[in-house]
């Protein structure tokens, strides 16, 4: 019994040390000969079905567009040395606070805030990792910058080694739909310093903003629907929403629709902020509008995304600004019309906040609206789990694999697909190596029990 637990321990000690030296890059379970492979690029069109995107794109020119904020691309390879991508863009915003800014993430770990910044009109190559070790490889790169500020996109992908098949699509689908608090508009600078021009990409971070961070904590995939100063039915903009979501590439391509052919689990509505701004301002909204023609407003908006996505749960979220907090009571009043909780419509009020730049919420403020309505989603999904069942498989076996993904979650992976309730096999209200230790020692066969009760992050 001792040798077959010592067997099985070393197992997942092997295990998980082969695999965190692929995710640090060392790739040590994958055989690459040296003197075979070769540095190539390939192109956008090349690549089909070897790289996931997140977001609504299209390819126009050869050239896979990034149009909104926070899309972005995921692929693998099993590669060495250096990696390159080659953006190309017909418009970005210039000076010393322009260009447009991408996150990029290599085998999980996350680049500095400014480390890709595109500042040229044309091709720019840019290398996004040097001097990768031979093994397999993730990488990530998702657009900070909203989609008024450059029209770019990504031409061609250069590796020395292998692109692999595209990631899976995650289980959950989250679209979101909103305004300067969704484009996460000046969230990286606080009012009080007064910026020239705060729009500009230099105080913007669209993976800092509440939407994308929603999704990753959900371990969902996203599409995001924004831009700065626009509402339901007014604003500041000339369009309103109701004008833009049925496009594909609204700011860029007033005609070409968009085909809603992946329908969203979740559908997240951001707006209202910009309505009860401009309503009764004949500078913006002319003629002016009562609060029941705004509420109408609102109302045309929701069936839209209801007739586009009609089996989503939809979630309308207010209170980040002012002009939101003043919203609240119209948006719960035409939710409850429609049918409310029990219909699976929703609304959800969040915290005021306007450190940020021209009165805006500040990054800290975001992560605290994604902790609160990654909560409430959670609140919403079925909560049955098999315990021990970390990966999630079908069967609901409990085994070896289940150890080695339970290490990975408590290490903080990021791309892992697990089941959060399985993720506190000792009861302790805490996922940590614990865990991972009693459930070695269940699958182990030691006479020890694992929790039946669903762990819930503190």
């Amino acid at each position: 019994m001792a040798r077959k637990i010592l067997s099985i321990l070393l197992s997942v000690l092997t295990m998980f040390l082969g695999i965190t030296g692929a995710a640090s890059a060392v790739g040590g379970d994958v055989d690459i000969d040296v003197g075979k492979i070769s540095t190539t690029t390939h192109s956008i069109s090349e690549l089909a079905g070897k790289y996931k995107v997140q977001g609504r794109s299209t390819i126009i020119n050869n050239v896979l567009m990034l149009d909104y904020s926070a899309a972005g691309v995921e692929f693998s390879a099993i590669c060495e040395g250096d990696v390159s991508v080659t953006f190309n863009a017909s418009a970005v915003t210039s000076g010393e606070d322009g260009g447009c800014y991408f996150t990029v993430i290599v085998d999980g770990v996350k680049k500095a805030r400014d480390f890709c910044r595109i500042t040229a009109t044309g091709d720019t190559k840019f290398v996004i990792a040097e001097g990768l070790e031979a093994g397999t490889h993730t990488f990530e790169i998702y657009r900070q910058t909203e989609i008024e500020r450059a029209t770019i996109g990504i031409k061609s992908i250069t590796v020395t080694g292998q692109v692999l098949p595209a990631p899976q699509n995650n289980d959950m689908y989250i679209e979101f739909i909103g305004d300067s608090i969704t484009t996460a508009y000046g969230n990286l600078t606080l009012g009080s310093t007064s910026p020239a021009k705060p729009a500009n990409p230099l105080h913007q971070d669209a993976t800092q903003g509440y939407a994308y961070l929603t999704a990753k904590a959900l371990g969902a995939d996203w599409s995001i629907v924004a831009r700065q100063g626009i509402g339901a039915v007014t604003g500041y903009q000339p369009v309103n929403m109701q004008t833009v979501y049925p496009l594909l590439r609204h700011h860029k391509d007033s005609t070409t629709k968009y085909d809603f052919s992946r329908q969203p689990d979740y559908v997240v509505i951001g707006l209202g902020a910009n309505d009860f701004a401009t309503y009764n301002n004949s500078n913006y909204t002319n003629p002016v509008m009562t609060v029941a023609q705004v509420k109408q407003g609102f109302s045309d908006m929701f069936d839209l995304v209801k007739s586009k996505n009609p089996d989503a749960k939809i979630i309308w979220v207010y209170g980040w600004t002012n002009s939101s907090a003043n919203a609240g009571t119209t948006i719960k009043e035409f939710i409850a019309e429609k049918g409310g909780a029990e219909a699976g419509y929703y609304t959800l009020e969040v915290d005021k906040n306007t450190e940020g730049a021209n009165g805006h919420s500040y990054y800290t403020a975001h992560a605290e609206y994604a902790k609160k309505l990654s909560a409430f989603i959670k609140s919403l999904e079925p909560t049955t789990f098999t315990p021990g069942n970390v990966n999630g498989d079908a069967e609901g076996n409990v085994n070896l694999e289940d150890v080695v993904t339970l290490a990975q979650c408590v290490a903080q992976w990021s791309g892992i697909n697990y089941v959060e309730e399985a993720l506190d096999p000792d009861g302790n209200g805490v996922s940590d190596l614990s865990d991972v230790v009693r459930l070695a020692q269940f699958v182990a066969q030691w006479d020890v029990e694992i929790s039946q009760t669903p762990y819930v992050p503190q």
